[in-house]
């Protein structure tokens, strides 16, 4: 029996304290009372009625037992709200991250309830998002590695050609290569990510960075016979050099990758009032709506057949470096005449020239 009446407690106590808490308050109102009563009838204020005491007695038992049956019955709703926090939360707890509550209240519950379900919805994106991390890193990972294998392997053939094992080597140090980037790219990432402000902050020709680097990559877009257009002014900013050239690298090599042959890619760098904005253009084919949410996510890629080279950490890290600066990157546009990339950077400096 009393081990039933402590389950009742238990599985029921926030009902309980309040109820108990509403009969206290009332036993200590209807003890002021007698306390008061006392006094007065000392001092000969009241007379002393014994019966009137009795009533006075009778009327507080009465009135806790009745109103701390009340108090218990209303607590119900009164609880419930917090009952169903508690049930969401142990079902996040336990990793069931689609967990959500329906409180139908106003005020700072309402309140509470969206910013609940908002914080639920978040941690089942980043569950989904680990996932997919987890697998397509698993992907870059082994591809490259089960070809170095194969290849290895078939060096060890006597009856090879000259001319076969240097493809044989070629595609070992090929991949090879793809793994060093790989490892490197994830290292940069984890480097930035863990970075509360920018490391070193140098005053630089933006633009010249910028042409420095279309020159770097030529033997790229000249493999695809590209038209490189690429229209600024002499920008100069404070920012991290190093970082900066990573985003342009990326940004670059990404259009490239996608260009049609003998396409064109279409370069500007300017300044309007949100900052300095750097956009790129080619004539790729469009990336899907749903696609585009995403583009900037470790390893994802628009690409699912993995057709195209690379990791998808290209852009990963490029939002990284952004996002370190406090500004921003996204894609435009992207439609059947091409796609466009912008980058705002939002600390504006005179032009020098």
């Amino acid at each position: 029996m009393i081990n039933m009446i402590r389950e009742f407690f238990y599985r029921h106590r926030l009902r309980s304290m309040y109820a108990i808490t509403v009969a206290l308050m009332l036993a200590i109102v209807f003890g002021l009372m007698f306390v008061f009563r006392y006094i007065f009838v000392a001092r000969g204020i009241i007379p002393k009625d014994a019966q009137l005491t009795t009533y006075l007695a009778a009327l507080a038992v009465i009135s806790i037992i009745m109103i701390t049956a009340v108090s218990a019955l209303l607590s119900k709703f009164t609880v419930m709200p917090i009952r169903k926090i508690i049930r969401a939360t142990d079902r996040l707890a336990e990793g069931d991250f689609t967990a959500r509550i329906n409180l139908r209240m106003g005020g700072e519950m309402a309140d509470f309830n969206n910013r609940f379900n908002a914080m639920a919805e978040q941690l089942e994106k980043s569950t989904i998002m680990k996932t997919d991390f987890v697998s397509n890193f698993a992907h870059e990972f082994k591809t490259p590695m089960v070809s170095i294998r194969g290849f290895a392997k078939m060096l060890a053939d006597d009856n090879l050609t000259d001319d076969e094992r240097k493809e044989y080597i070629d595609i070992i140090v090929t991949e090879s290569n793809r793994l060093i980037d790989l490892s490197s790219n994830i290292l940069s990432i984890t480097r930035i990510e863990n970075m509360q402000t920018i490391p070193s902050l140098t005053r630089f020709n933006l633009s010249e960075q910028i042409r420095r680097i279309i020159v770097l990559m030529a033997p790229k877009w000249d493999e695809k016979n590209l038209s490189m257009d690429f229209e600024s002014d002499e920008i100069f900013v404070n920012a991290s050099e190093d970082l900066l050239k990573e985003v342009w690298i990326n940004l670059i090599d990404n259009s490239i990758k996608f260009s049609p042959e003998g396409g064109k890619i279409l370069m500007t760098l300017g300044e309007s009032p949100a900052g300095i904005v750097f956009t790129i253009f080619n004539q790729g084919p469009p990336i899907e709506k749903d696609a585009v949410d995403r583009l900037f996510d470790k390893f994802y890629q628009g690409d699912i057949s993995h057709a195209q080279k690379g990791s998808g950490l290209g852009l990963s890290l490029a939002s990284q470096i952004v996002t370190l600066h406090k500004g921003s990157i996204r894609v435009l546009y992207s439609g059947e005449q091409g796609t466009c990339f912008e980058v705002i950077l939002p600390e504006v400096h005179d032009n020098e020239k």
